[in-house]
């Protein structure tokens, strides 16, 4: 046996008592899994459609079979996440330190993590549960869970109508627009069930935004202080700015301009503070402040995945006094608009607004979450794909692409006008629609892209 498969030397057997040692865990796990299977048959057993002749309880049951499934996988991953949740994080962990090092891996890193793997599948040999077995049991209960959504939407209970869409016009607030625009586009409305499970997946099995962070506000070397910006930027700026006895505002052309240096004394740092100083000007802010700025669109980037609120992004932005990034996202069209945003939407304003975070995303001196961020408002998956961790990250990137394109054709339909026209013509645009194509196989399309493209593979693959 190599050394790398070698089991550590307190599982090596010694005796017959090692032998009994090593059975005892494996009839263990022969009866757990007995138990799970004799779970799903049971819930199977009761249920029968032959015995049922009303299309109402066959309904009923059908569903309410799926829900048991789910349930049963949902019981079975809480007790796994109770083992193995300690494990998981610091598997998760490891790997994106990793990433936001920047940290190509290398032959020695490769051997200590196919070192941990050859433990864990020593340990499933013996018989006890593992991080693997955590994960295959999320993504049972995350499948049922698709399943139980589509069924529902798919397959309505028998003599119930559909909602009628309230007629909109140009006074229609935000929120009526969305309901009229799902309500009249049954694939849009699949598209966001799909998009909806996606978020909800990922929000409930991914790591904490604030743990995730943490290592990058430590590199930002600022303590604990979320708040107030570029502050080492500004100390330098300060700095400069006594020495040179300057009083206004450093003009970037001038003199007292090229004295303002990072610390390594390689890179020109912005004269002003503002969130366009550094595009606008060219310059670069200092190395802790550039942790900063990527530990917040980290964040932002994060909570756009998992569905959060309008209002718990711009709550997590102002806790950063980042305030305009809040603002810069507040144009969503989701059932999430705040209830108190009752006035109507400009269709006008909300393409171009669209078109301008899709620009954004494509700014060359920006961090690649920032474009993430801009890229998921704007609906552009190929600025979204370069952060994507997994298929789940890659099929979202595509499906928010694709709700959002026809959303925009909406807007352009039933307000379709020279100016409307015009502010289409004049900026650029990911059109997901038609570059999927039609629309009975563009899922299919979609997975056949994302199978040429390695880095997306779900955890298990």
């Amino acid at each position: 046996m190599s050394e790398g498969l070698r089991p550590p030397k307190e599982l090596q057997l010694q005796g017959s008592e090692d032998h009994e040692d090593i059975l005892h865990p494996l009839r263990e796990a022969a009866n757990r899994v007995g138990r799970e299977v004799e779970k799903f048959a049971e819930v199977l057993d009761g249920y029968n459609p032959l015995r049922v002749t009303e299309k109402e309880e066959r309904h009923a049951r059908t569903i309410e079979l799926i829900d048991q499934y789910h349930a049963i996988a949902k019981e079975t991953l809480g007790r796994l996440r109770e083992q193995h949740a300690a494990d998981h994080r610091k598997k998760n962990g490891k790997a994106w330190r990793k990433k936001m090092r920047g940290i190509k891996i290398t032959q020695e890193t490769d051997e200590i993590d196919s070192e941990e793997s050859d433990e864990e599948e020593f340990s499933e040999k013996l018989g006890h549960t593992t991080v693997d077995d955590m994960q295959r049991w999320e993504q049972e209960a995350q499948t049922w869970d698709l399943l139980a959504r589509l069924v529902r939407l798919r397959y309505l209970q028998p003599q119930t109508e559909k909602p009628q869409a309230t007629p909109v016009n140009k006074y229609s607030t935000a929120k009526e627009l969305w309901e009229d625009f799902l309500a009249t586009d049954e694939l849009a409305i699949e598209r966001k069930t799909v998009l909806d499970w996606l978020k909800d997946a990922a929000d409930e099995s991914g790591e904490d935004i604030d743990e995730m962070v943490q290592e990058l506000q430590h590199n930002a070397d600022r303590g604990d202080m979320i708040a107030h910006g570029w502050l080492h930027t500004n100390l330098q700026i300060k700095n400069v700015k006594r020495l040179k006895a300057a009083k206004e505002t450093i003009d970037p052309s001038s003199g007292v301009a090229s004295a303002l240096m990072n610390t390594a004394g390689t890179e020109l740092l912005v004269t002003q503070l503002d969130p366009d100083a550094v595009t606008r000007q060219g310059r670069a802010i200092q190395p802790e402040d550039q942790y900063f700025e990527r530990a917040v669109w980290l964040g932002c980037y994060e909570m756009l995945r998992r569905g959060r609120s309008q209002s718990d992004v711009r709550e997590w932005c102002v806790e950063r006094s980042q305030v305009w990034r809040a603002v810069s996202m507040a144009g969503l069209p989701d059932e999430q608009l705040d209830e108190e945003n009752e006035e109507g939407l400009d269709p006008e304003s909300w393409i171009l607004w669209r078109r301008m975070c899709y620009a954004l995303a494509h700014n060359e001196v920006t961090d690649e979450y920032e474009c993430a961020v801009y890229g998921i408002l704007s609906g552009d998956s190929g600025s979204v794909e370069p952060v994507c961790r997994t298929f789940d990250d890659f099929i979202f990137a595509h499906y928010n692409a694709l709700l959002r394109t026809q959303f925009d054709h909406y807007l352009q339909r039933i307000f379709h006008d020279n100016s409307i026209a015009a502010t289409v013509g004049s900026f650029g645009i990911s059109d997901a629609v038609q570059k999927h194509g039609e629309s009975h196989s563009s899922g299919k399309r979609l997975i056949e892209i994302s199978r040429m493209v390695p880095p997306y593979r779900r955890p298990l693959e």
